[in-house]
């Protein structure tokens, strides 16, 4: 389980290469691009309840908050499962964490597309860069 304080440095590491913030779960569908781009780049961590300036604001937890995460994650093929886990702040709201680790199945798509993680971005890849991927993929087993 996740505490605050391990919340706390999470934040103060900002967004990277394995790290994204999203204001709410309204923004799921953004965020399951950028998992999307973990997957298929080192892994990652997305955190709802963080603004763009690493601001914690939490949102409200709720067992539906959870399945509509879930359902946008029904998007990604293959299909995938990354640990979900809630984390109570002080102000009663809470921040859902999402990880993942570098996807065993590469490349992975979301709706259709593929993405890698460059930076701070979520970029949609080439044909010659899926390809290449899915050759190393091929050659690896």
């Amino acid at each position: 389980m996740i505490d605050y304080q391990q919340l706390l440095a999470w934040v103060e590491q900002g967004e990277s290469e394995i790290q994204e913030f999203k204001l709410s779960t309204g923004q799921r569908t953004e965020a399951v691009r950028a998992l999307c781009a973990f997957l298929n780049h080192r892994g990652g961590r997305l955190l709802f309840g963080v603004d763009a300036q690493a601001r914690i604001v939490g949102q409200e937890g709720s067992d539906k908050t959870l399945a509509d995460v879930a359902h946008e994650l029904r998007g990604v093929d293959p299909p995938v499962l990354p640990t979900i886990e809630r984390i109570a702040l002080p102000s009663g709201r809470e921040v859902l964490a999402v990880t993942v680790e570098r996807g065993a199945r590469r490349p992975y798509t979301f709706r259709g597309e593929a993405y890698r993680r460059v930076g701070t971005t979520n970029r949609q890849l080439s044909r010659e860069e899926y390809g290449q991927i899915l050759l190393e993929q091929i050659h690896s087993t």
